[in-house]
């Protein structure tokens, strides 16, 4: 009978720590994909004021890294 009470308290603790690991992990993605939103937030306005103002060729080019930055993180999360 203790062997069995040992063995349920082990499966049981199994299972909530996967429980656990998998609320932790969709957790970390919500975060991710909510920061990677308000960093594109911030990048497509800073495109449109810039556009309004007139752009020079070096931003576009960072610009296409913060897209690549920022896709990554989506494709990620």
């Amino acid at each position: 009978m203790l062997l069995l009470n040992c063995l349920s308290q082990s499966i049981r603790f199994r299972f909530n720590l996967s429980k656990r690991h998998r609320f932790a992990i969709a957790n970390s993605k919500y975060h991710l994909l909510v920061n990677s939103i308000l960093r594109l937030d911030f990048f497509l306005y800073d495109v449109a004021s810039s556009l309004a103002s007139g752009s020079s060729i070096d931003w576009f080019y960072c610009s296409s890294q913060m897209i690549d930055d920022i896709t990554a993180d989506l494709i990620y999360a």
